[in-house]
C-alpha cells in the first residue's frame, strides 16, 4: 500500500480547509445579497401592486379625465420595474467584484436595445426614444441582464439631463479596427450636456457636471456601467459640445 509523504498530507488538508472557508464565505456573500435584494425591492413591489390595482380599478370604473391617470400609472410601474433591474444588476455586479464570473451567453444586441427602449419610453411623455438597429444581430457574448441595465443607465440618464424633452437616439452597429471586431451601441440625446472639464471625470464615483443644477442624482450610475461593460471586456466613452446634447457609446467585443 502506497502512503502519501507527510508533506503532501498537509498540503491536502490545508487545501480542503482553504476550499471550505471559501465555500463558506461565498455562501454568506450570496445570502446578505439576497437579503439585500429583498428590503430594496420589497418597497418597489408594493408601487408595483398598488398601481396596477388602482389601473384595474379605472378600467372597471371610467372616470372623467381617467385616461390622464391610466397613462401616469403605466409610467409609475414602467420606472418602478426599471429601478428593480437596476436593483438587481447593481447587487450582481457588487457580488461579482467581491469574487465571481460573469456568466457569458450570445444575445442580439439589437434586440436588447429595442426591448429597453421599449419599456422606458413608457417612463416618459416628453421624450421621444428613436430606435435605430439593424434587424437582427450584432450577437455578442455576456450576461444579457447586467448589459441591459447598462443601455437603462444610459437612456435614463439621458431622459433626466433633457428636462426640456425632445428626442434621443440608440442606435447599434458593427466596427472592425486593430483590437478585432466590435458591437458598438450609442446613446444621443440634445439635453444640457457635459461641460469640457467634466468629460475627463464624467465615469467617476461620485462625480456630477458642474451644470446638473437641482437635477437629482447620486453620480454612481455611469461609474458602475463602465465597471460591467469593463468586465465584458469592452469600453465606454462619453462627448459632449458647447451647444448642448450629448453621447455616450458602448463597445462590446463580438466572438470570433
Amino acid at each position: 500500500m502506497l502512503r502519501a509523504p507527510s508533506g503532501e498530507k498537509r498540503r491536502l488538508v490545508a487545501t480542503l480547509q482553504d476550499v471550505t472557508e471559501r465555500k463558506r464565505a461565498e455562501q454568506a456573500r450570496d445570502d446578505l445579497f439576497a437579503s439585500l435584494s429583498h428590503d430594496l425591492k420589497s418597497p418597489l413591489t408594493v408601487i408595483q401592486g398598488q398601481a396596477q390595482f388602482m389601473r384595474r380599478k379605472l378600467d372597471r370604473n371610467p372616470e372623467p379625465g381617467g385616461d390622464g391617470l391610466k397613462r401616469g400609472l403605466e409610467q409609475i410601474n414602467a420606472t418602478s420595474r426599471a429601478m428593480a433591474t437596476q436593483i438587481t444588476d447593481l447587487l450582481e455586479f457588487t457580488r461579482q467584484e467581491m469574487g465571481g464570473t460573469i456568466p457569458a451567453a450570445p444575445f442580439d444586441l439589437s434586440l436588447l436595445a429595442r426591448e429597453r427602449a421599449g419599456l422606458l419610453q413608457q417612463a416618459t411623455e416628453q421624450h421621444w426614444i428613436e430606435v435605430e438597429v439593424p434587424p437582427a444581430g450584432p450577437v455578442t457574448l455576456g450576461d444579457r441582464r447586467q448589459l441591459g441595465s447598462v443601455i437603462d443607465n444610459l437612456l435614463l440618464n439621458a431622459i433626466k439631463y433633457s428636462p426640456d424633452g425632445g428626442t434621443i437616439a440608440i442606435d447599434v452597429t458593427r466596427e472592425r479596427n486593430d483590437a478585432g471586431d466590435w458591437a458598438v451601441l450609442a446613446v444621443r440625446d440634445h439635453g444640457i450636456g457635459i461641460p469640457a472639464d467634466d468629460l475627463p471625470r464624467i465615469f467617476t464615483s461620485y462625480h456630477r457636471g458642474s451644470n446638473v443644477g437641482r437635477i437629482e442624482g447620486s453620480g454612481v450610475g455611469l461609474a458602475g456601467a463602465q465597471r460591467l461593460v469593463a468586465l465584458h471586456g469592452g469600453d465606454i466613452g462619453a462627448e459632449s459640445s458647447p451647444a448642448g446634447g450629448a453621447t455616450f457609446t458602448v463597445r462590446l467585443p463580438l466572438p470570433h
